[in-house]
């Protein structure tokens, strides 16, 4: 699935600034997404056709004429779904973002630091809505709807998707999958295997225990990154 995401700041510079990082991100974990900049809050609030307009915006603070708080205000009106981040140099701002609702408040000079991180959170929660993607497999295409998609399993040249109810095959590489899935809550447990943290129920003596009733084996080399994972995927999951 596409992300839709809208970049608000008058000053040009930032503003390709803080969409050439997002960008590079997106690429770094192959997720495609439609970055759109704008120039004012004025003409972002008039992009707005409906609450499904933008997955998430990134506002600059301290604009002309309509600033972000008032932006912020205004898309708050029209959609509670959008995820807003602020991003400008006034930290004294930050305690007033926070009542529309922002998800993070960065400060510009930190942009390439902080944005991965605010980035790869958003992506956890996005995981978290029903995502699918249109997948061609040896059968036709079909939508898959990643909370259904228990694990992948590589065979040979061929991928394994497999479900609660059924197998899907397609001839494709795992390391191309887990650019795609990663982004969506699964962990490379094994050069054969991705799994969805959703059915994990536990990790024990290099076996992941699965919530189908199935254990796959976990390499000793991924073995602790991947219990790091899964603890701070059910970690976040707890507190969301």
């Amino acid at each position: 699935m596409k992300l839709k995401i809208a970049v608000c700041d008058d000053d040009l510079q930032w503003s390709e600034r803080i969409r050439q990082s997002i960008s590079e991100y997106m690429c770094h974990v192959n997720q495609q997404c439609d970055i759109q900049v704008f120039e004012s809050g004025e003409e972002l609030c008039g992009a707005f056709h409906g609450s499904h307009s933008f997955d998430i915006v990134f506002l600059d603070v301290d604009m002309d004429e309509m600033d972000g708080m008032e932006t912020a205000e205004m898309i708050r009106s029209r959609s509670d779904q959008v995820t807003i981040v602020f991003i400008t140099g006034v930290v004294e701002a930050a305690p007033r973002g926070y009542q529309y609702g922002a998800m993070r408040y960065i400060m510009k000079q930190d942009i390439e630091e902080l944005l991965p991180e605010c980035l790869g959170s958003f992506l956890k929660q996005y995981s978290g809505m029903d995502v699918s993607f249109n997948i061609k497999f040896l059968t036709g295409v079909e939508n898959v709807n990643l909370s259904q998609l228990v694990y992948v399993e590589s065979k040979a040249r061929k991928l394994c998707y497999v479900f609660a109810d059924k197998v899907l095959e397609l001839y494709d590489n795992i390391t191309t999958a887990q650019k795609q899935l990663e982004p969506y809550g699964f962990v490379r447990i094994h050069q054969s295997f991705l799994v969805n943290m959703k059915y994990i129920q536990k990790i024990s003596s290099y076996r992941v225990y699965l919530t189908t009733h199935k254990d796959l084996p976990a390499t000793k080399a991924r073995y602790q990154e991947v219990k790091d994972q899964f603890f701070e995927y059910i970690e976040y999951d707890s507190e969301g």
